[in-house]
């Protein structure tokens, strides 16, 4: 147990914070235009291209394709021999993906890699997109109005009409209608136990190992455990998996 401490106060001295930072993205899209295939793959699919995977139901069944989940329409998309790509039918029951480099899980219709696993609780990383819609900036004002209340969006074709009385009055009906979509790209880490997803925090981990109650309380306060950080997340993990 010593050289175990030891060393993860080796760690936790050399680390430094690997919180991913949200990163933001500005699309400029005219009214009317689809704005989905302008936000990039890395933002939008958790595999960084589409590979050959097994994946399985909820219910037992066991399927290979390549597949791609899609964490902004939270669907799994298969690519076919002719290059299109198809949205899997029951994508919401597969609970579990096996991908050449990653293992991928999904739980609360959320996709998590797999940052770490014992038995049945698992340590996951959940990428997710906020999208936002903005007048176009004004060159004269650099601030941008938000649009939230005053768009509506067609069901499922990601396109955007304007419905802002003041933004219709002050241009002409014939010229070129712009939105800026607003894209924050971020992840959030979470303790998968079961069948069931919980943000990561010091809670989350004494349910999933109640046996260790008090010594995860005691080393998330010797180590100053950092929920929002990987690195720390991965010891505090890995402690309490020890000689389980």
């Amino acid at each position: 147990m010593k050289t175990l401490i030891c060393l993860l106060t080796f760690i936790l001295v050399l680390s430094t914070d690997m919180t991913a930072q949200d990163r933001v993205l500005d699309i400029k899209v005219m009214e009317g235009q689809r704005y989905d295939h302008l936000i990039p793959d890395d933002m939008k699919y958790i595999l960084p291209e589409f590979q050959e995977c097994r994946f399985f139901s909820r219910y037992g069944e066991e399927f290979t394709g390549l597949i791609n989940p899609n964490f902004l329409t939270d669907n799994i998309y298969l690519l076919t021999s002719t290059g299109d790509t198809l949205r899997i039918a029951g994508s919401e029951d597969i609970v579990r993906i096996t991908a050449p480099d990653r293992t991928v899980l999904q739980r609360d219709n959320k996709f998590m890699t797999v940052i770490a696993e014992h038995r049945n609780t698992a340590l996951c990383e959940c990428p997710s997109v906020d999208i936002d819609f903005f007048h176009e900036a004004n060159e004269a004002d650099e601030a941008l109005t938000a649009l939230e209340d005053r768009i509506s969006l067609n069901t499922g074709s990601y396109k955007i009409i304007i419905n802002d009385p003041s933004y219709n009055n002050n241009h002409p009906a014939d010229s070129a209608r712009f939105v800026t979509v607003r894209c924050t790209y971020s992840i959030q880490h979470f303790l998968v136990i079961g069948d069931k997803a919980y943000p990561c925090r010091l809670s989350s981990f004494t349910k999933a190992f109640p046996e260790r109650k008090k010594a995860i309380k005691d080393f998330t306060k010797l180590y100053y455990t950092d929920f929002s950080n990987k690195e720390s997340l991965i010891m505090l993990f890995e402690y309490c998996t020890v000689q389980l």
